[in-house]
Formats: C-alpha cells, sequence, structure tokens
C-alpha cells in the first residue's frame, strides 16, 4: 500500500478531527473516493 494512498480510515480519521476541533453542523464530502470511484486517474 502506498504512503499516500487515500483508505476509508484515513477519510474517517480526518472527519473526527474536523469534529472535534471545529464542532461543525455538516461536514460536506466530495470527490471520487467519496463516491466510491476510486481509480489511478480519479482526484
Amino acid at each position: 500500500m502506498e504512503r499516500w494512498q487515500i483508505t476509508q480510515e484515513k477519510v474517517q480519521s480526518v472527519i473526527r478531527k474536523i469534529v472535534e476541533v471545529s464542532q461543525p453542523t455538516s461536514i460536506i464530502l466530495f470527490g471520487s473516493y467519496v463516491r466510491g470511484q476510486t481509480g489511478l486517474r480519479e482526484d
């Protein structure tokens, strides 16, 4: 596994940190990973 590869665990970790620090009312995620369409040519 590549060091910079986005994983579900990394996404969840970032979400937890955002919520802990800023306590937002909502978080909007976008991009191919969130849609479940990851690939070499995706964002």
